[in-house]
């Protein structure tokens, strides 16, 4: 029987499918709010089939379906059926390999932590991927000062201690200094500080200060009060602004480009961001976004052993709020304007990094073949080595400000970042404020800081405002476009009409990243204003 005659036999009632080779092998589980018509689209001689998705079909012997009473009900029979078959072409979550775990071997009676990249099923702790190379620098700064665990790989049999014994750096397990109980309670320590629970250790750690102190154990007390300090240093700068200690959230989002897709995860506890996930997605070419969200969340959590109060996500998939709502979580949409939206605006930028250098490698380039194609394809007069990026940002037509950032190959100069008041413009002007701004920047070129590329955030008509701005100046030589959002089209002094490069094109990447910097730099400068004024 043919699958397709088995399609008039399938219910229009929300529930999952599963589809089978002819051995009987699930290759694929989805769900449906409408089974009927989502298997349907599988079989449609008129619409053209992505490629990945037309190997599928030809695989396709037979399809089974479970009927459910509802979204919420789909999501989670769908998450058991991909756990318990693993389907070759269902999404997988998959932990990049780029970024080191912290492991901590709990099978040891003195645990030591280590830096590796592969996580293993064993009994080990694992904290991270930590894509931030700067907060796992200052971690095991903080842990290696405070919390003396061994060093070596093994502990040695011989009554001898390592250099780090002498150094004040280890607590010389090996020789018998320290019981297994004490170190237990480094580890338990330890733990919370990876997780982030910063305000029940530092709790924990002023109670054993002031029991130190009350048995007259000074110097014991003194070095729980500089292991305090530390760690409310180390706090204080993964202090998210506008977040209270009482928020405990994560944040979701997917970026997608062609055959790359990530699952991007900020985990802000107690008002602090902890930790930055970058994970993989796998076979994500049959799934749409929606259930590519909704996938990787229910896969990640399966993870974790703490959940927060809230996710936050920037689109909602269906039965998502439900699965959460059953679990204690509560699912929120990221509003622009809020703490949660700043959260998202960081979160995109971090996964265009990663999708950037993921894209870049891939295709084997250096930055500087980078800037060769990007200047052949837009007709530049040179590589652009540094671009600057300028935006504009208002609050209802008044309050404008803007932003300038750059860009030394490749990689955010922010000693350059400026922005602007815009002061000669009251109410909302697109192009004065462009050309204002773009006269402002322009007078602060000099022979080494002048940069090679200027891209203005807008299209045709802010492309032209610059370009006056530059001519009363008399500014020459200098490769100037603009890139509008949504249909990405680059529009240049030469190429009027626009050119429309290819999404997977590396220099287009590039530009797109510039110009997000410097609409999320004159926005944040725009909320501080905001901020000002209500205060």
């Amino acid at each position: 029987m043919s699958p397709i005659s088995e399609i008039p036999e399938i219910p229009s009632s929300p529930g999952i499918y599963l589809m089978k080779n002819e051995a009987g092998e699930v290759l694929y589980v989805g769900k449906a709010k409408n089974l009927r018509k989502r298997v349907t689209q599988y079989f449609k001689p008129s619409s053209p089939l992505a490629p990945k998705i037309a190997v599928l079909v030809e695989q396709i012997a037979h399809i089974d379906y479970v009927v459910v009473q509802n979204e919420v009900e789909a999501l989670v029979l769908e998450n058991q059926f991909i756990k318990s078959h693993d389907p070759k072409y269902n999404t997988r979550l998959k932990d990049s390999k780029t970024y080191p775990y912290l492991k901590l071997d709990l099978t040891e009676p003195f645990p030591r932590l280590i830096q590796t990249r592969l996580r293993k099923a064993d009994k080990a702790l694992y904290f991270g991927p930590f894509v931030s190379g700067y907060l796992l620098s200052e971690l095991m700064g903080v842990i290696r000062e405070h919390f003396h665990l061994r060093r070596c790989k093994k502990i040695p049999k011989r009554n001898i201690p390592c250099l780090y014994y002498h150094m004040g750096r280890c607590s010389g397990p090996c020789i018998g200094k320290i019981t297994a109980e004490d170190y237990q309670v480094w580890i338990k320590e330890i733990t919370m500080l990876l997780e982030g629970r910063y305000g029940k250790l530092i709790a924990a750690v002023h109670e054993q200060m002031n029991r130190a102190s009350d048995m007259l154990n000074f110097e014991k007390a003194a070095q729980f009060r500089e292991q305090s300090k530390a760690i409310e240093q180390l706090r204080d700068k993964q202090r998210v602004e506008s977040l209270t200690q009482d928020d405990n959230l994560d944040v979701f989002l997917v970026m997608m480009f062609d055959d790359y897709v990530i699952l991007q995860v900020f985990r802000v506890k107690e008002g602090c961001l902890v930790q930055n996930y970058s994970f993989d997605m796998e076979n994500t070419r049959i799934d749409e976004k929606e259930d590519i969200m909704a996938t990787g969340v229910m896969q990640f959590y399966q993870e974790q052993s703490d959940v927060p109060r809230r996710v936050i996500v920037d689109h909602e998939p269906e039965g998502l709020r439900g699965w959460l709502a059953q679990r204690g979580m509560k699912l929120s949409l990221a509003v622009p304007s809020s703490a949660e939206g700043q959260l998202m605006d960081m979160l995109r930028q971090n996964a265009f990094h990663v999708m950037k250098r993921k894209l870049i490698t891939k295709q084997g380039l250096s930055y500087d073949q980078v800037a060769k194609k990007l200047a052949d394809d837009l007709g530049l007069s040179k590589n652009p080595r540094r671009i600057i990026g300028i935006d504009i940002s208002h609050l209802g037509g008044t309050q404008i400000v803007a932003s300038c950032v750059s860009f030394m190959d490749g990689v955010p100069d922010k000693d350059d970042y400026r922005r602007f008041n815009i002061k000669t413009v009251e109410y909302n002007d697109d192009y004065a404020s462009i050309a204002e701004v773009v006269t402002r920047v322009a007078k602060r070129f000099t022979s080494k800081q002048r940069p090679d590329l200027m891209l203005i955030d807008g299209g045709l008509g802010q492309l032209h405002a610059a370009m006056e701005a530059l001519r009363k100046l008399d500014v020459k030589g200098l490769d100037i476009l603009s890139l509008a959002k949504k249909e990405e089209i680059v529009y240049l002094p030469t190429r009027p009409n626009g050119v429309k490069l290819d999404h997977q094109h590396s220099g287009l990447i590039i530009l797109q990243q510039v110009r997000d910097e410097a609409h999320r730099f004159a926005v944040q400068f725009q909320r501080h204003k905001r901020k000002a004024i209500f205060q």
